[in-house]
Formats: structure tokens, C-alpha cells, sequence
């Protein structure tokens, strides 16, 4: 069952709202020195933006920097804990949200209940980062209302595909 729940949630495609093109499909260019990937979306989600916001919540200062430097592409907002990332999350309203599972303050799953209970962030696509190997995790988050589950270490291809 976890396995067809999570290939449901990731093969899904992140519609992220009316109007907007997915995280699906990015554009890979191969580096100059096959140490780092960046990606380009195809179409900025928001045109009045001009880029995808992905609002980033997480608290290790080398993950935030690698998920930074693999969506160039996107305006990438940081929190490095619960509280700011449910702050910046009903502010700005960000088109993907990615989750640390554990986080000073709130937990993942409790800001992840949060975001879905609030009508301002209900539809926001969440995916969920986390080192955790437990299977339980995985399906606990998608319960909660995660679309999607990413597993760290990771490689920069797996955050928008």
C-alpha cells in the first residue's frame, strides 16, 4: 500500500494553481563540469511574478544552499523554522512549499496540518524533505495532505520532477 500511495502522489503532476505550469517538465542543461545541474522552468508560473515561488522551510543551512542553487530558476523564499514558514507561507503564498519533516519549534506534519486547514495555503502543493526512513513517515505525511515525499540526500533532478 505505501508503494501505490507514494507512486500515486509522484507521478502525480504539481498543477500548482489556475493558470500556472507544474514543477513537471523543467528544462536540464548539462553542467560544464558534471558536479552540479541546473534547472530552468520552460514557463514562469506566474507571469505578473515572473517565476515560480517555492517557499523553502527547512533548518540545515547546506540543504537550504543546494536547493537554492538547484532551482535557479525559481524564486526560492527560506525559513529556517516552523514559525517563519507559516509566517512567509500566509503572506506570500508561495506556488510549491518544501517541508523539512523536523524543524525547531512545530514539526513538519504540525505546519503541514496547518497549511492544509488554512483556506490562504490549502492548495499550495507541499512536498516533504526528510532523512527519515520509516516507512510510517511517508504515509503519515501523505495522510496529512502532502503531494509528494522526497527522501534526503537527494539528487537536485528529484525536487522537480
Amino acid at each position: 500500500m505505501v508503494a501505490g500511495a507514494y507512486s500515486r502522489f509522484a507521478d502525480e503532476h504539481l498543477a500548482l494553481r489556475e493558470g500556472t505550469v507544474g514543477l513537471r517538465g523543467p528544462t536540464f542543461r548539462a553542467p560544464a563540469k558534471m558536479t552540479e545541474w541546473t534547472v530552468e522552468p520552460r514557463l514562469p508560473v506566474d507571469p505578473a511574478k515572473g517565476k515560480a515561488v517555492v517557499l523553502l522551510v527547512e533548518d540545515s543551512a547546506t540543504v537550504r544552499m543546494v536547493v537554492r542553487k538547484a532551482l535557479k530558476g525559481f524564486e526560492v523564499l527560506e525559513a529556517v523554522d516552523s514559525a517563519a514558514g507559516l509566517a512567509l507561507a500566509f503572506e506570500v503564498v508561495p506556488d510549491v512549499v518544501l517541508l523539512d519533516r523536523y524543524l525547531p519549534g512545530q514539526d513538519g506534519l504540525e505546519v503541514l496540518r496547518e497549511l492544509v486547514a488554512d483556506e490562504r495555503t490549502r492548495n499550495v502543493p507541499v512536498v516533504f524533505l526528510t532523512g527519515d526512513d520509516d516507512p510510517l513517515t511517508l504515509v503519515t505525511a501523505l495522510d496529512a495532505g502532502a503531494h509528494d515525499f522526497v527522501r534526503k540526500p537527494f539528487l537536485a533532478q528529484e525536487l522537480v520532477a
